[in-house]
């Protein structure tokens, strides 16, 4: 599976979930625009398969992590979601 087809898997989950989109854009690494479920799940169904290292990158890892950490049962959102902006930190 591609990482575009992931992050269009763990999006729709997370939402599902009720992750909030308040909480969405707090893992996104830009600042400047607020981003919404419905547009990056159109984003991301466009293909655009993210550089190694690039912001792109990093914030596919992020929600990543949160999706599977919360499938799991790892923990809160909250807390996944802070664990996975340290090892992922904004720039």
């Amino acid at each position: 599976m591609s990482k575009c087809e992931q992050m269009v898997l763990d999006l729709t989950y997370l939402e599902a979930q009720g992750m909030s989109q308040f909480r969405l854009n707090l893992m996104h690494h830009s600042k400047h625009t607020e981003i919404t479920y419905a547009g990056s799940i159109k984003y991301w169904l466009k293909g655009h398969n993210p550089i190694a290292g690039s912001d792109n990158d990093n914030h596919v890892s992020r929600i990543r992590y949160v999706a599977k950490g919360y499938a799991n049962k790892d923990g809160r959102l909250s807390d996944l979601i802070r664990e996975a902006l340290k090892q992922w930190p904004l720039r």
